[in-house]
């Protein structure tokens, strides 16, 4: 009976010989390994030589293919990073002036022509759409390290060729410091030293190859394990599925668009939303089978047909992720007017401000389900509502929201409710005005939080004006305590507060206001007979109701706090 998985133990030398090639499968996520993974791997290299019993274990590598060249399905971020470290080994060789010893451990582990018919084997290969990443790499290890300082170009149409291209330039350069300074710390300055360091690593580091007979058992070992033996990133765990169902072929294109989509974004996050619009509330653990369960009726990915219309719907999901991720990527849209568009813009920016995240799924189930824009609007008013009362007023954390918004993005998207649905729903979330009302005009508001202050002043001072609006932004806005941060020791300040009532009356939303231009720098630490005379100048108009006091006191700030409670709430009711 033919064994369908078969395992042997290799040094590192063994592994790294030129005869035996490797390939990056398209299916596998990209090369990505960060600071902490290259040192942590080359302290393990290093420490082989200083004793000579001493063995490191690179752990196991999931190779599939009976050709020459095998499919590395677990294994690649180590394979990639040691093959960096070898080519840093062979320049340093040749900077030394041993040329021979630099060729022939480029031409060994690395890349290799042949004389007689100029046959060229490359220890690892891409898919043949990163043929320019590949490229790179090999320029980046040649022994004569003459392309070292070479200009990186982006192409803006191929976003993971330039991500292999910047991570391996990246971490070449990293571990080029790592190892100098090694040689540095350790006295290693002549060709001899450095021989025995490098045949240390190579010979004393063992792994464990397990090769499988065919590419479908290779996916399904790899995505269980990796090589940190933590769960592989459930995006790509998805890619493998989806070729698995539909073959390469048909997954290539689509993948790569929906990877264009995703440039800059973070895939696992863009997965998490989506899921959570077809199938509820999910956690890492179950993602992908709440996913297959949704689109299949099974924990796994079986039907062809719906295979095929996951991937579309990915697709398309991305793009519309985009839109709410990036706001400025919509525009242009015929379906719309440029009054929505500039509102879903500003709108968009004013939710971020408060850091709310959990309502995307939301969002994404509306664009999906093709809702108008000014309805999305309507939404994305009402979940500003939520951000401003319950996020930053009452101080809830943000994970408190995501049961119920998931449960109305999976409802918007299987059943499509009206607009007038989803806010009843968003309003069972809200936190009730008498209560919000007690909790404004005893806030105190915190020194990381001004921007946040200045929107909502802002807003709330607007909403009340008929005619000239406060258009200006955040940085031409000053935000003024009228009672001062720091009031000199001798001021009319502190005959009115003690220290003690100062710290606590000083952050009081009832202190606040906001000044335009650079007023702020030449009143902020004076006497209030002194800021009332810039207050009654100023182009807003609450800051002359401030100028009517005729002493600013404990009094005057708990009276303000009160009114500006009901007005603030006021403007939270006009947003939904």
């Amino acid at each position: 009976m033919k064994k369908h998985i078969e395992t042997e133990d290799l040094s590192l030398e063994q592994y790294l010989d030129i005869n035996r090639r490797y390939s990056i499968p398209y299916s596998q996520r990209p090369y990505e390994w960060k600071k902490p993974q290259i040192k942590r791997l080359f302290n393990d290299l290093v420490a082989l030589n200083h004793d000579d019993d001493d063995v490191h274990m690179l752990n196991f590598f999931t190779l599939s293919g009976e050709a020459e060249t095998s499919a590395i399905f677990d294994g690649q971020q180590r394979t990639i990073t040691i093959l960096l470290l070898v080519g840093i080994f062979a320049q340093k060789f040749y900077a030394l002036g041993s040329n021979c010893l630099a060729k022939e451990i480029f031409n060994n582990y690395i890349d290799k022509k042949s004389e007689l018919n100029g046959k060229e084997l490359k220890k690892v290969t891409f898919d043949a759409s990163l043929k320019n990443a590949e490229d790179y790499l090999y320029k980046l290890l040649i022994y004569t390290n003459q392309y070292k300082d070479q200009v990186i170009t982006n192409n803006i149409n191929d976003p993971l060729a330039n991500h292999l291209i910047n991570k391996f330039k990246e971490n070449y350069d990293y571990l080029t410091e790592l190892f100098n300074n090694y040689l540095a710390d350790n006295d290693l300055d002549n060709e001899k030293k450095i021989k025995k360091l490098f045949l240390n690593i190579i010979k004393k580091t063992e792994l464990i190859i397990i090769k499988t007979d065919t590419d479908d058992l290779a996916m399904r070992m790899f995505e269980t394990l990796n090589n940190t033996g933590k769960k592989l990133m459930n995006f790509y765990v998805l890619k493998n599925d989806l070729i698995i169902a539909l073959g390469e072929t048909t997954v290539h294109d689509p993948w790569d668009e929906l990877e264009t989509n995703l440039d800059g974004i973070n895939h696992n996050q863009f997965l998490k939303t989506f899921v959570t619009v077809k199938a509820g509330k999910i956690t890492d653990s179950n993602l992908l089978q709440k996913l297959y369960l949704a689109v299949n009726n099974n924990e796994k990915l079986t039907d062809e047909t719906k295979a095929q219309q996951l991937l579309n719907d990915l697709n398309s999901a991305a793009q519309k992720y985009r839109f709410i991720i990036n706001s400025n990527t919509y525009f242009n849209d015929k379906d719309n007017d440029n009054e929505a568009i500039t509102n879903y813009h500003e709108l968009s920016k004013d939710i971020n401000l408060f850091g709310l995240k959990q309502h995307e799924a939301v969002i994404l189930a509306m664009f999906m389900q093709n809702y108008a824009l000014a309805d999305i609007n309507k939404i994305l008013r009402t979940v500003l509502r939520i951000a401003i009362s319950n996020l930053y007023f009452s101080n809830h954390r943000a994970n408190k929201f995501e049961a119920p918004f998931a449960k109305l993005s999976n409802e918007i998207y299987l059943n499509k409710i009206t607009v007038n649905e989803i806010q009843e729903q968003l309003n069972k979330v809200l936190v009730a005005d008498e209560q919000l009302v007690s909790t404004i005009e005893n806030f105190t508001i915190t020194g990381n939080a001004t921007k946040k202050i200045k929107f909502i002043l802002r807003e709330t001072y607007n909403a009340d004006l008929t005619e000239t609006k406060i258009k200006e932004s955040y940085a031409n806005i000053q935000y003024e305590h009228i009672l001062p941060q720091n009031p000199q020791e001798d001021s009319q300040w502190s005959q009115l507060f003690t220290p003690e009532e100062h710290d606590r009356y000083v952050g009081r939303i009832g202190n606040a206001t906001l000044l335009l231009g650079k007023t702020n720098n030449t009143i902020k630490n004076k006497d209030f007979e002194t800021k009332k005379l810039e207050y009654q100048k100023s182009e807003i108009p609450d800051n002359h109701e401030i100028a009517i006091y005729s002493q600013w006191d404990k009094k005057a700030i708990e009276q303000r706090s009160k009114a500006l409670a009901q007005r603030i709430i006021k403007y939270l009711n006009s947003l939904s």
